[in-house]
């Protein structure tokens, strides 16, 4: 469904089955033993998407990996969707060539799109990263733990951030060139720890 946030932008989002964000953060390190990735950091993508198939909340499931001209996904940077029984994640060029660079953003990207293989692959339901999203939609304002996009945004940060080493650094731009995500996404992380170790 289509949502807008509060200053009118337009972003895609759906209501999916309720899940806390220590479940999406389960799910994710999950995912990563199921790579065989361990504690090891930055996450090798071609790794992944080589692999060939994805352990989704359902079933094992092959996995696409495509990338494609930029002009072709329009204002989506990425999409994942279920086609004839294969879950396949597309990206563009430019993000592709970025994620490999080592590019934050477009990592995160990649790993969002990986959390919704994970956690919403369903046949007929396509989701996907608007270029230049951030911050929340209508549907993650209502109730973030129904929210697709809330649910893959919790799940890139785990899958890509090793919270143990995290809690060792001392500021989100550490955590950022650690870990080559998103200096928002860092912030997000390193509030987080902090809380905890508050607790």
């Amino acid at each position: 469904e289509k949502a807008a946030n509060m200053d009118g932008e337009e972003h895609d989002d759906r209501r999916v089955t309720r899940r806390s964000n220590d479940e999406g953060r389960r799910l994710a390190w999950e995912t990563k033993g199921y790579f065989k990735l361990g504690r090891t950091w930055p996450i090798n993508f071609d790794r992944v998407f080589r692999w060939g198939k994805i352990m989704t909340v359902r079933v094992e499931m092959p996995l696409s990996y495509r990338v494609v001209d930029n002009t072709i996904l329009g204002l989506k940077d990425a999409t994942t969707e279920v086609v004839d029984g294969c879950v396949v994640i597309t990206v563009k060029q430019v993000i592709d060539a970025q994620a490999r660079f080592g590019e934050g953003r477009a990592r995160m990207t990649l790993a969002h799109e990986l959390g919704h293989a994970v956690m919403h692959a369903t046949p007929g339901a396509v989701d996907n990263r608007t270029t230049g999203a951030t911050g929340t939609t209508t549907v993650s304002k209502l109730n973030a733990a129904e929210s697709a996009e809330h649910q893959a945004k919790v799940f890139a940060s785990a899958f890509l951030i090793d919270d143990l080493r995290a809690a060792e650094l001392s500021t989100p731009l550490e955590i950022a060139e650690e870990f080559l995500v998103s200096l928002s996404a860092a912030e997000i992380c390193f509030e987080r720890i902090q809380a905890d170790k508050e607790k």
